[in-house]
């Protein structure tokens, strides 16, 4: 999609507008292709807020109860969590970054991760999607639906690691280690931190 992932100072920009504004539909009609789909990669939010919408359609009910049910009830969540809105009135999930949640039961996302997606000997999510979206490559960016994979340098060439993570905006990191059944969870801090590369360290170190 043609939209410009920059988070810059300028309250007028697509992406202000998007976690700010208060009608995320009706900047979907403003949209335009920037490439053919599936050719290449660019990551940005605005994808993602339509694959909210998708959701919510396909399923005919809210983003934050689909979620409930099919993921934070089955995996036994510690606490409540929160998804933020546009608005009051036009009550569009903010899917593209607005998830509440705390450490404990983030890192249970983790578990389900590791675990192939079941939990408690319960099926919550398919195999196949684990394995597309924590198997990425070199042309891609080691990125895949959500997921980042750690790249790594072996004998003078740059390869993917099995080990992946997902971050957020402030330096929120869930680290998986999936050889070492390893997870690693911190919350925001500020922009810039780089928390995955430490705990890359650490499985490193771990593993010697």
């Amino acid at each position: 999609l043609d939209f410009e992932e920059s988070y810059g100072w300028n309250p007028f920009s697509k992406m202000a507008k998007l976690y700010y504004g208060n009608d995320v539909m009706s900047q979907f009609k403003k949209l335009h292709f920037k490439s053919i789909p599936g050719e290449t990669h660019y990551y940005n939010s605005m994808a993602t807020a339509l694959l909210g919408v998708a959701i919510e359609r396909a399923v005919g009910a809210p983003y934050a109860q689909y979620l409930q049910e099919k993921v934070w009830k089955p995996l036994d969540m510690e606490a409540d969590a929160l998804i933020t809105l546009d608005d009051s009135k036009h009550r569009q999930a903010k899917s593209y970054g607005g998830l509440v949640s705390n450490v404990r039961d983030l890192a249970k996302i983790g578990r389900l991760y590791i675990n192939d997606g079941i939990y408690d000997n319960k099926r919550i999510v398919s195999k196949e999607w684990i394995d597309r979206s924590t198997h990425s490559s070199i042309d891609n960016e080691a990125y895949s639906f959500g997921w980042n994979n750690i790249i790594t340098r072996v004998e003078g060439k740059d390869i993917v690691s099995p080990r992946f993570f997902a971050i957020g905006l402030y330096g929120q990191v869930l680290f998986c280690d999936p050889t070492q059944n390893l997870i690693f969870v911190t919350l925001g801090e500020k922009k810039g931190s780089e928390y995955h590369l430490l705990f890359d360290d650490f499985c490193n170190l771990i593993s010697q």
